[in-house]
């Protein structure tokens, strides 16, 4: 083969490349990113850590956390981060809060984040078994081009297998956490939920980063 059919070759695999680091930086962004992650979990963090030092009393935990979620959101306010994010937010702690002082169950803090992973899990596992997954589509929006990686094969099963990624992050979250929250083990719920949080998304990045990164098929 000659170096005048060689380099558009190459400059193709050099922008699928791009294209699959690109997808990993917008996968991460989509999940919430690493901030995001911690800023989400620190109501969480905050609230268990309060309720341990208060003695397991609801009331001061509740305060607290909702004190913290409140200035996070003045703070992505502040940085001019997306209005979504912010109402999103607010509105899953305002839920958690309702819920824990309705019922007076402190682990109740924590059901909404259930809920959340179980119905995430149950469409990512969904869309695979219908071979969308929502992995594709989730950054086939973002880039603009919703359902384009449907015609290349090779994109296809790697958005599929990071798919499984992502839903057995969230299936996991809830098989280890639901049993907790039903027998009223708030202070290992806590811990738990902080164990799942930011250690368990950069190791699903990491391996979402593997798989668009693995070594394409097609000759060079």
């Amino acid at each position: 083969m000659t170096d005048d059919h060689q380099e558009p070759i190459q400059e193709q695999v050099h922008d699928l490349e791009i294209e699959l680091a690109t997808d990993t930086t917008l996968l991460a962004q989509a999940m919430g990113g690493r901030r995001g992650v911690i800023e989400s979990g620190l109501p969480s963090l905050v609230f268990i850590v309060v309720y341990l030092i208060s003695g397991k009393e609801t009331k001061p935990s509740l305060i607290a956390a909702l004190a913290v979620g409140l200035g996070l959101a003045g703070a992505r306010l502040a940085r001019r981060s997306s209005i979504q994010q912010v109402v999103s937010g607010l509105l899953g702690l305002a839920l958690s809060a309702y819920l824990t002082a309705r019922s007076g169950h402190a682990q109740a803090f924590y059901l909404p984040g259930i809920i959340k992973n179980a119905v995430y899990g149950v469409l990512t596992l969904v869309s695979i078994f219908l071979r969308r997954p929502l992995i594709g589509y989730m950054l086939g929006g973002i880039k603009g081009d919703l359902s384009g990686w449907l015609q290349d094969p090779e994109l296809r099963a790697k958005y599929s297998t990071v798919t499984w990624i992502w839903s057995l992050v969230f299936l996991l979250r809830v098989a280890l956490m639901y049993p907790l929250y039903l027998a009223g083990q708030t202070t290992i719920l806590g811990v738990l939920s902080m164990v799942l949080s930011w250690p368990l998304f950069a190791l699903a990045i990491y391996a979402s980063y593997l798989v668009l990164n693995r070594p394409s098929g097609k000759s060079s």
